[in-house]
């Protein structure tokens, strides 16, 4: 394995909860990674906080967990590790400076 990936593992498994965050719009694959992220490091007794600016269309909510997915509130405050999924820049998860 990579350093890179290493050290993400490590900061990822080193925490009680992170947020999993999507691009704006969310796509199946998008989607796909999210939720699939979320459920693996579940099995390590870590919390997730997905979310996302856009609604989940609803032909995406047969995936399991998908009605977990929101935007973040007002004065909510993210947790130490954030991860973002499918999303090269701030701009395209719709987050800026006051958020992240």
């Amino acid at each position: 394995m990579s350093d890179v990936l290493e050290k993400m593992k490590e900061a990822i498994l080193s925490q009680h909860k992170i947020a999993i965050i999507s691009h704006s719009n969310p796509d199946g694959d998008t989607l796909g990674s999210q939720l699939a992220l979320a459920n693996a490091v579940s099995q390590f007794g870590i919390e997730t906080r997905l979310i996302n600016e856009s609604p989940v269309s609803s032909k995406f909510h047969f995936l399991p967990m998908s009605q977990t997915i929101s935007p973040l509130k007002p004065g909510e405050e993210l947790p130490e590790v954030v991860v973002f999924v499918d999303c090269a820049t701030l701009e395209r998860a719709s987050m800026d400076d006051r958020q992240a």
